[in-house]
């Protein structure tokens, strides 16, 4: 029964049980209206050419119930659309996923509806970009394996976009997920970064005309000497590129190629353990640091546009680091500004005091844009993640609720901490 329905047989019923002295009863004239409204609003459309899919939802705040209800019509399309579907496609689909006429709110009832839509092209017409997608990173991968030392594990760094540093995004996911397995059937152990023994392998992607490259490059453990692959090319429209605007460039920071050497040959690396290769807001993982000798190591969080927090050491820790050591878990929050948070660990030797933050600790604020500049014989890793909303289709395909979205407080200048 449609909402206008329900509300003339409710009319209907109350005017037939009246006894005849009784007054005739008010007809609310706003609710019929908003009972049509929503009734127009909320029929299903089968356009031609696009597939579309619609979400309920309610709720007292017009806002919060429309989003709602705009997410439960993206999870019901992301469902129906990447069922039976390879990853590598399911991403390109949730890139495509449109909204569909205006929502609307019905503020007697408090119920809210949301159309999404989907041209069929990406549904039914892309199978060949598609084939050529997964046939080049399935070659990347088998280059990748040939050139990693025999018996050896592989410690993946997350793809990145040549040209800013910034994390590689969904084309990134595809890669990794590519090679992960192309490890797996040659029997070749995946070891987290840093892992003594381990080959890196480093992926950059870069745009030309319509299409993207991606490079590699196989660095076996204790050498400096980087094994470059074939490298692959695919269709640029697949996948987002990169804006240059979206992480606190590797340039800016002063840190070509998101990682160096120190002076005396201490190396130091990252290892995020994402809990998944999607990030949501809400999220947590438990990240470990590495480092090839003693050392004393702080390691900052920055936002796309340079604002430095350090997370690590926690207040009453240690920095220093003799192998290996643990952050601790971390809740993954979205920063105010989007775009992409790059994890940088600086590293000097044991017996050495860092300019300036030598006795800082987490958590606070640094006063400047972050550069590594003030520790010129320093090592140094960056790695990069872009913390999605719960209402991003991804995470909206996982079932990440609105209750994952946390504010970050006021965090004070460095070396005042928070909390103090």
């Amino acid at each position: 029964m449609t909402a206008l329905l329900a509300a003339l047989f409710a009319a209907g019923v109350a005017h037939a049980g009246k006894k005849k002295d009784e007054p005739e009863p008010s007809v609310d004239a706003d609710a019929i209206a908003e009972a049509e409204a929503e009734a127009e609003a909320c029929a299903r459309d089968v356009p031609e050419n696009y597939q579309i899919h619609t979400g309920f939802a309610s709720g007292a705040d017009a806002s919060d119930a429309i989003n709602d209800a705009r997410n439960a019509a993206r999870k019901e399309a992301i469902d129906a659309l990447c069922s039976g579907k390879s990853a590598t496609r399911c991403a390109v689909i949730r890139r495509h996923i449109e909204d569909w006429k205006t929502p609307f709110h019905n503020p007697v009832t408090g119920k809210a509806c949301a159309h999404v839509g989907v041209s069929r092209l990406w549904i039914d017409d892309d199978q060949r970009a598609q084939l050529a997608l997964a046939t080049a990173v399935q070659e990347l991968a088998g280059h990748i394996v040939a050139a990693a030392p025999s018996g050896k594990p592989v410690a993946l760094r997350a793809p990145v976009w040549g040209e800013s540093g910034c994390d590689a995004g969904p084309l990134g996911v595809v890669v990794t997920s590519a090679v992960r397995s192309a490890l797996a059937e040659g029997s070749r152990p995946l070891a987290p970064i840093g892992t003594p023994g381990s080959s890196e392998v480093r992926l950059v992607a870069r745009t030309a005309a319509n299409r993207v490259y991606v490079e590699a490059s196989v660095s076996p453990w204790g050498t400096k000497t980087a094994i470059p692959v074939p490298s692959i090319d695919v269709a640029a429209d697949l996948f987002p590129g990169d804006d240059g605007g979206s992480c606190w460039l590797d340039s800016r920071m002063g840190l070509p190629g998101g990682q160096r050497d120190g002076i005396s040959g201490l190396m130091v690396r990252i290892d995020p353990r994402f809990p998944d290769d999607d990030v949501c807001e809400g999220d947590r993982s438990a990240p470990d640091l590495h480092v090839n000798q003693p050392a004393r190591v702080k390691v900052f969080s920055v936002d796309r546009m340079g604002t430095a927090y350090l997370i690590w050491p926690a207040p009453g820790q240690s920095d220093k680091v003799e192998t290996s050591v643990s952050l601790g878990d971390m809740d993954y929050v979205r920063s105010p500004l989007g775009g992409e948070e790059r994890l940088v660990a600086i590293a000097v030797p044991e017996t050495e005091r860092f300019a300036e933050v030598d006795a800082w600790t987490g958590f606070c604020k640094h006063p400047r844009p972050f550069e590594v500049s003030p520790w010129p014989e320093a090592a140094a890793n960056a790695v990069g993640l872009a913390v999605k909303a719960y209402d991003d289709p991804a995470c909206i395909q996982r079932g990440v609720s609105r209750g994952a979205k946390v504010v970050i407080p006021e965090v004070p200048v460095c070396p005042r901490r928070l909390g103090e």
